[in-house]
C-alpha cells in the first residue's frame, strides 16, 4: 500500500512546518506522537509539539463508555468510520470525534491536558485514574497480563504505586507499548498481588 510512498526523510520538512506552532492529536496520541518523533531524531531533529490524546478526552468529557477504542466510541457516538485502522479513515474518524469534544468542554478539561506541568497525557489512555489512585504505596509483587489473561510481566517493588508510576513515564519502546496496552489493574485475594489486564 506504501510501496510509491516517499521516505520520511524526503517529506520531513514539509511535516515540520506543517506541525509548527500547532497541537498534535491522535488518538492513544503518545504511540503516534513517538513514532514521528523518533523519526526526526533518526534525522538529527528534535521534534516537540504539545499533544492531546482524544483517548483521555473521551475519559473525561464522555464518563462510563464500557471502552473507549476508536471503533467503539465511533459506534456510540453515530460517528461514521470508513477504512478501520486506515490511516485516512481514523484520521478522518478522530477528527470528528475530537470536535465534538472540543463542544462538549467548557474550556477547562482541555486546558488541563494542555498544561506542560500536567500528567494527564502520560497516563496510560486505557486506564481509569482512580483505579492507579487505590495502588497502596507499600511493598510487594505485581504481574502484568495481556487481555488473555496470560502473564507477560512480573514485578515486585518497595512502593508499588511508585515503580507502577514509573512504568508509565518510560521511554523504551517496550515500556510505552506496555502503558498503551494497560486497561486495568486487579486486586486479587492476596494483598500483596496486583494483576494488569492489558488490550492490545
Amino acid at each position: 500500500m506504501v510501496k510509491e510512498a516517499p521516505k520520511f526523510h524526503e517529506i520531513a520538512t514539509k511535516v515540520f512546518k506543517a506541525t509548527e506552532d500547532c497541537v498534535f492529536v491522535a488518538h492513544n496520541v503518545n504511540f503516534d506522537y513517538n513514532i514521528i518523533s523518533k523519526e526526526f531524531k533518526e534525522l538529527g531533529l528534535s521534534f516537540k509539539r504539545k499533544k492531546l490524546c482524544t483517548v483521555q478526552l473521551s475519559k473525561k468529557l464522555l464518563p462510563r463508555r464500557k471502552s473507549y477504542s476508536l471503533g467503539k466510541l465511533c459506534i456510540s457516538e453515530n460517528i461514521p468510520l470508513l477504512g478501520r485502522h486506515r490511516a485516512r479513515g481514523d484520521a478522518e474518524a478522530t477528527t470528528i470525534l475530537f470536535e465534538r469534544l472540543y463542544k462538549l468542554d467548557n474550556g477547562s478539561v482541555f486546558a488541563s491536558f494542555l498544561d506542560p506541568k500536567s500528567k494527564e497525557a502520560k497516563f496510560p489512555p486505557l486506564l481509569q485514574k482512580n483505579t492507579f489512585d487505590n495502588l497502596p504505596e507499600k511493598e510487594g509483587v505485581y504481574y502484568l497480563k495481556n487481555k488473555d489473561k496470560e502473564i507477560i510481566y512480573i514485578g515486585k517493588a518497595n512502593n508499588i504505586k511508585q515503580r507502577v508510576l514509573s512504568h508509565f513515564y518510560d521511554k523504551k519502546k517496550k515500556e510505552v507499548l506496555m502503558c498503551m496496552a494497560t486497561a486495568d489493574i486487579l486486586r486479587p485475594l492476596h494483598n500483596a498481588l496486583f494483576i494488569f489486564r492489558f488490550q492490545f
